[in-house]
């Protein structure tokens, strides 16, 4: 049966069972996609300027009219009578609000996918920074943490983390963000004590805080009392998938 694509975009916003993944620019992601069900990408922050990918890889794309969806769906091939469906990877370019995201779309027998590509205003804000000033690899780390003081409603919450505690100190990690293309993550934690405290970066280089190595380190407040016990912490750890 051959599929009319103008379908396609009606359908997507029907579909009741769809997976959403997030993927930031500039870094190769592969991506599992339903090899037999309608997938979606969409531009989060712009419109999508181009897609490109092999011509006879069984892919099918529809741009729609508002540039910001583009409909993907892997198209049957007859092979000796008998209809099959493509499973090899395909490499993808989109081109999303002047950023490009070089994809590599897996074939599975899976419920539909929505890809979404989003954009890092932390590396941007950060890159922007060093640009101007043209400051050296620790003062790049150090706007990276100021960035993220600033910021909160982009960072991902974590919920239900357990307390960790170092001699007077109860740590609590709120929030991280990693850094696309970097292998950097940073990590907010709120830092709270009983008891009067002086605090310093080298009391949180710690294998309770992070399994891979601490690279940044920046205190809102050194000094925890009575009138004020608590303070923010802000840990640069290096590795992807840090924690």
């Amino acid at each position: 049966m051959k599929l009319n694509l103008k379908f396609l975009l009606p359908l997507s916003l029907i579909c009741t069972q769809v997976y959403a993944i997030n993927v930031l620019p500039e870094i190769r992601t592969t991506v599992s996609v339903s090899k037999a069900d309608i997938n979606r990408i969409s531009c989060t922050n712009g419109e999508i300027n181009s897609i490109d990918y092999a011509a006879d890889t069984g892919l099918t794309h529809k741009t729609h009219e508002n540039k910001k969806n583009v409909i993907l769906l892997f198209k049957q091939l007859s092979s000796g009578g008998r209809n099959k469906i493509i499973n090899a990877k395909v490499n993808i370019l989109v081109g999303c609000n002047n950023e490009y995201y070089p994809l590599i779309l897996d074939p599975q027998e899976i419920e539909s996918q929505s890809i979404f590509l989003q954009t890092s205003k932390l590396e941007n804000e950060a890159r922007k920074n060093n640009k101007e000033s043209n400051k050296g690899f620790d003062e790049g780390l150090i706007d990276l943490i100021k960035v993220e003081r600033n910021r909160y409603e982009d960072s991902e919450v974590i919920t239900n983390n357990q307390i960790i505690h170092l001699n007077d100190l109860q740590i609590k990690r709120l929030s991280n963000r990693n850094i696309p293309g970097k292998n950097y993550r940073v990590n907010k934690y709120v830092v709270t004590s009983n008891k009067d405290v002086s605090l310093t970066e080298t009391q949180f280089l710690n294998t309770k805080l992070s399994n891979y190595p601490i690279i940044a380190i920046s205190i809102d407040d050194f000094k925890l009392n009575n009138n004020k016990n608590w303070t923010y912490l802000y840990l640069v750890v290096e590795s992807g998938g840090a924690q």
